[in-house]
């Protein structure tokens, strides 16, 4: 066989290789608006993933406690329940039954197949769990990007923008693939009313496009359907967690059909069908029908206890938001955007009795709704950032619009006046030049506000989440978990529950001190835990816990507990020596 005849099988697949590949070109080249989609989202899916499965520590304890320790209870049967879950609280009544089962179902479901297929729960499922929350996580950023292409009518300047905003912030970022309610379901929500906004033109067209005496045809009928689906599946989102009607409330006050009665008829069934789906799903698990959306609002609304978990001052949330320079810069930008948007549609309705009403709810309607979620949740002595984090989505979202519009209508516009302004003082009659030096300086001065604005977001979306505690706590769990010596644990933490199954998977005693500063009181509680070294044969603890007892490593030794290992040198592992 001669060297031609062997080298044409590999020029053949050379060949086929660069085909497919400018058939593939071609394919992005020509959808360059799902391409664009398609990149945006492996960027903030691999992020997202990234963290989820480096992150384990949480900034809430009921990132675990209301989703994924109840799921693990529901497949392995053993957990730690938290009050919310619990069928009757004699301290606090209102405080037991507060939740559904909605929720933590669907983590139970990778749990059912690992337990199914008899995978290693540590090396598999739990790695898979937090896969998903990553892929959720990345979800916001298709969800956003359809969210406000919708709500815009079709603008895929401000979509795009939008979605860039979200998946490059630093504090979205870290905590989009939190399983706590009020972040995990957002992207669900933006998809709903995505498809809700969408339904709702169509229907618009189909009404416009027949004649009144006409009769209904089957498209009309299966839209009504899928308004009925899409309100029903809204509805468990809320019934999963009632104070999502705020948010849900405020984006839609300006885009809501009001006076489509067979539309609001339809979201009025589907609201009523997830009632009684939620209201089942209580009656199987409690005994009782729609209790846990009762219990929650007694327990929050009518008897005001959620002041028992932290109170903060009513300037909270707007403190926070204004606690970095870009920020404020961002806000003033925004705020200069909608004056302007203000004043030119007053403007134009008095000059030509006209009102460019979309351009007035793009501008408009995300600042208000972002308003109006901060100021409602203001009211409640309790807050936390999460509570609100839908309106931070429509404060990105609000910065994206502004900068979109600066570069498309009030950039133009002001560096044509200035233009103009700048000729007649230097008497020059080249304005190209001039015009061209303005426009490069405001696009020099927007980017530096962009990347100002990312460096310094980093830093104080650093600041606000305190996990790499809870990270070195949640791996000692896990390496306890897999030691076949394990009888029980002890765990020292500060500041927030940890006592989870989820992450130690073992079905043994354990006990959790949170905020242990009694030093004689702990030596004590070593004293027994190493008389009943058979039961409690591992402590754990973290360096946060050495500065509240300094001696804790010294009466472990007293009591013939020995180091065994240690997570990043922040968390460590101490076990009972039997031989001493």
């Amino acid at each position: 066989m001669s060297q031609e005849e062997r080298n044409r099988p590999v020029k053949q697949v050379f060949i086929t290789l660069h085909y497919q590949g400018k058939r593939v070109y071609r394919f992005f080249v020509t959808r360059k608006e799902m391409s664009f989609v398609l990149l945006v989202t492996l960027i903030s899916a691999s992020m997202q993933i990234s963290f989820s499965l480096s992150t384990w520590g949480t900034i809430h304890a009921d990132e675990i406690f209301q989703s994924l320790e109840i799921a693990h209870d529901m497949v392995y049967g053993y957990g730690t329940i938290p009050p919310e879950f619990w069928d009757s609280n004699p301290v606090i009544p209102s405080y037991a039954k507060a939740r559904s089962y909605i929720f933590p179902f669907i983590f139970s479901i990778p749990m059912y197949i690992g337990k199914l297929f008899g995978w290693n729960y540590w090396r598999i499922t739990l790695p898979l769990i937090r896969i998903f929350l990553g892929i959720n996580g990345a979800l916001l950023t298709p969800a956003s990007y359809v969210f406000v292409k919708r709500y815009t009518k079709g603008n895929k300047t401000f979509a795009g923008v939008s979605a860039l905003f979200i998946t490059i912030s630093p504090i979205l970022m870290f905590s989009a693939f939190r399983s706590v309610t009020n972040i995990f379901l957002l992207p669900w929500i933006l998809f709903i009313i995505s498809s809700f906004l969408k339904t709702r033109g169509q229907l618009q067209k189909e009404n416009e496009n027949r004649n009144q005496n006409e009769p209904k045809n089957r498209k009309s009928v299966r839209l009504y359907l899928k308004v009925i689906v899409l309100s029903f599946l809204m509805g468990l989102i809320i019934y999963i967690r009632i104070d999502f009607i705020i948010s849900i409330v405020a984006i839609l006050l300006i885009k809501f059909p009001y006076k489509k009665i067979k539309i609001i008829t339809c979201n009025f069934i589907g609201l009523s069908l997830a009632a009684v789906f939620g209201g089942l799903i209580d009656f199987i698990t409690y005994g009782d029908f729609l209790i846990s959306p009762i219990q929650w609002f007694r327990y929050n609304i009518i008897e005001g206890l959620s002041s028992i978990h932290g109170v903060s001052p009513p300037y909270y949330y707007f403190q926070l938001l204004l606690s970095s320079l870009p920020l404020i810069l961002f806000v003033v930008l925004c705020s200069s955007v909608v004056v302007g948007t203000l004043v030119y549609t007053i403007r134009q309705y008095f000059k030509f009795k006209d009102v460019n009403w979309d351009l007035l709810r793009n501008v408009c309607g995300f600042p208000l709704a972002s308003v109006i979620i901060i100021s409602i949740f203001s009211f409640p002595s309790h807050k936390e950032i999460r509570f609100i984090y839908l309106a931070l989505i429509f404060l990105h979202i609000c910065f994206a619009i502004s900068l979109s519009l600066l570069f498309q209508i009030y950039s133009p516009k002001l560096s044509s006046f200035t233009t103009k302004i700048l000729a007649k003082k230097t008497k020059t009659k080249n304005t190209v030049k001039i015009s061209r030096i303005l426009d490069y300086s405001f696009l020099s001065l927007c980017c530096i506000l962009l990347v100002s604005g990312v460096v310094i977001s980093s830093y104080e979306g650093s600041k606000i989440y305190k996990w790499r505690a809870n990270d070195a706590l949640a791996r000692s769990l896990v390496y306890v978990g897999q030691l076949e010596d394990c009888n029980g644990v002890v765990m020292f933490t500060k500041g927030t529950q940890f006592e989870s199954y989820f992450y130690l998977h073992k079905e043994v005693p354990l006990d959790e001190y949170i905020d242990m500063r009694d030093e004689i009181r702990m030596r004590d509680q070593i004293r027994q835990y190493s008389e009943d070294n058979t039961t409690f044969n591992f402590i754990i603890f973290n360096l946060e816990q050495i500065s509240l007892t300094p001696n804790i490593v010294a009466d472990l030794t007293d009591y013939n507990y020995i180091l065994n290992h240690t997570i990043r040198n922040e968390a460590f592992i101490y076990k009972f020596n039997q031989t001493i």
